[in-house]
């Protein structure tokens, strides 16, 4: 029996999806962390002064939101080649990477700031 995807094809193509699965898992659940903390952000962001921290929590809360809508509108697109996919996957487990330290900064300077003060 001839396959007409070849085993690389196919492992890529369940990786791709496993893939999806959990982006869209993570989406889920942060969009629905997004929707039950919205009142207290609100008040956060806008009562209270402009500083780094700030800056970097706005960050480190929206980008990796941003970074999982646009990772998953490139999966479901329906004409790419694996190539493709794989670099998009690769930028955006990158970008995830930097939203990560930028989120264990903002940790360490509250656990700091919380020591001093």
């Amino acid at each position: 029996m001839d396959s007409k995807y070849s085993t690389d094809t196919i492992a890529a193509a369940r990786s791709l999806q496993v893939f999806t699965y959990i982006y869209t898992s993570m989406a889920t659940f942060w969009t629905y962390d997004y929707a039950c903390t919205i009142h207290e952000e609100g008040i956060f962001l806008f009562c209270s002064p402009w500083r780094r921290v700030k800056l970097l929590y706005i960050l480190t809360r929206y980008v990796p939101f941003l970074l999982f809508a646009v990772h998953l509108y490139l999966n479901f697109l329906p004409d790419e080649t694996s190539d493709t996919c794989q670099f998009v996957n690769n930028i955006c487990s990158c970008l995830s990477l930097v939203s990560f330290v930028c989120s264990e900064c903002n940790f360490f300077i509250i656990c700091i700031a919380s020591a001093y003060f």
